[in-house]
């Protein structure tokens, strides 16, 4: 197996799979031990690292279209209803651009959706 790299989730330090040690980067990212981990590492919200020449000034120049693509093509989930703050925020996290992702959107914030309320409970 090549040098497989998986982005962390929002806050992830470091963490153990049978035995083996993954500890994040300053990019939030881990250098995969065993193939046998990446479903698991999934499971707990780590995407896929490919590679790209995109800057984070290019990421947040994007589209609401290319930045779905981008995230997806990462492995990642666009929910449904994100504000654009917040898909550019999960952008460059996955872009490995963890700094600028948490001034765009810190991580309380972050995924943000667009603010419509369920009308479940509403009295009349």
């Amino acid at each position: 197996m090549g040098k497989l790299k998986m982005q962390g989730p929002e806050g992830f330090s470091a963490g153990f799979i049978e035995g083996h040690s993954y500890e994040a980067d300053e990019k939030g990212q881990v250098e995969v031990a065993q193939e046998s981990h990446v479903p698991t590492l999934r499971r707990h919200g780590f995407t896929d690292v490919v590679e790209s020449s995109e800057t984070a000034d290019e990421i947040k120049a994007m589209d609401r279209e290319a930045l779905e693509e981008y995230v997806e093509e990462r492995g990642g989930i666009v929910s449904e209803g994100i504000k654009l703050k917040a898909l550019k925020a999960q952008a460059l996290r996955m872009g490995g651009y963890v700094e600028e992702a948490a001034e765009l959107a810190p991580p309380e914030t972050a995924p943000e959706t667009d603010g419509k309320k369920s009308k479940k409970g509403k009295k009349r």
